[in-house]
């Protein structure tokens, strides 16, 4: 006999095959059975009308549609499909060996998770951040890890409702009837300058569960000070000294430069002119005949 192949853990809910490698060399195969716990469930025999049997056993629930002589699907999974499983194979006379081989299965549970709450919000230099990770109906129990900008938060057994400018990390679990577990994980620091990156602090959790599971969930907290809207306010001396475009209403023109050098009561009409004009003519006239 090579050997039965196994899944490394039944997953809850889901299904499985097991497989029972043989080689007869060149005898011929009389028949092949699965045992659980040292219970029959499931038989294969060539020489037989009826070639597959299944036997009620507790936990196994077997899909004899996508089973063979060497295969066993089990579907679905449930706690009580744990335990140790064997294959047996026989061959026909004259030999009648049988070989066996047993593997120990193991069943657990993927779990609801990571989720990390209370949603994010604006944060800023001096503000305590407090979060909650949650990973539940888990089997086993998960290792829960916190990072801060992809740095690891050490655990703590310090006190949670102590002060700490230092990040820490504390968790706590509570069990189901059936063995699987719901893990919280809190998170505490006080926010400081280093923590921003790029105006904003990464923090991510993450659950690990043998080599079979690993999930994460993260949040950016955005630095509150980049949220601020500035606004420009021009002094007196500013706005005085600001240029003038050729066509703007509050140019300066000529004229009113001229007319704010003369007395308010002259007018710079045309009338005006031809007086001034006349007076200068009789003036030149009289002249003239003062000199006869």
């Amino acid at each position: 006999m090579k050997g039965v192949t196994v899944p490394k853990q039944l997953i809850l809910g889901q299904s499985a095959t097991l497989e029972c490698k043989f080689n007869l060399e060149g005898s011929k195969l009389y028949s092949v059975k699965w045992y659980k716990n040292g219970e029959e469930f499931y038989r294969f025999m060539p020489s037989m009308d009826n070639q597959f049997e299944v036997f009620r056993v507790s936990g196994v629930n077997i899909d004899l549609a996508s089973s063979t002589a060497n295969l066993v699907r089990l579907s679905p999974i449930t706690f009580e499909t744990a335990g140790i499983y064997r294959c047996e194979v026989s061959n026909e006379f004259p030999v009648f060996d049988t070989v066996s081989k047993a593997e120990i299965l193991k069943v657990v549970a993927i779990p609801s998770g990571p989720y990390i709450s209370p949603a994010p919000v604006s944060i800023s230099p001096g503000d305590q951040v407090d979060l909650n990770c949650s990973v539940t109906g888990s089997l086993p129990r998960p290792t829960v890890f916190w990072y801060i900008n992809k740095t690891p938060v050490p655990a703590s057994t310090m006190n949670m409702s102590k002060s700490s400018h230092s990040p820490i990390s504390l968790v706590h679990y509570s069990m189901h009837p059936d063995g699987r577990v719901d893990t919280y994980s809190n998170i505490r620091f006080r926010v400081r300058d280093r923590n921003f990156q790029d105006g904003r602090v990464l923090v991510k959790c993450s659950a690990i569960l043998g080599d079979f599971f690993m999930k994460s969930d993260e949040i950016v907290l955005p630095d509150k000070r980049t949220n601020i809207r500035v606004v420009e306010v021009k002094s007196d001396s500013e706005e005085s000294g600001k240029i003038l475009g050729l066509f703007d209403d509050d140019s300066y023109r000529e004229e009113e430069i001229f007319s704010t050098r003369t007395n308010s009561s002259f007018k710079t009409t045309p009338e005006n002119w031809f007086i001034f004009s006349l007076f200068l003519t009789l003036t030149s006239k009289l002249w003239q005949f003062g000199e006869t």
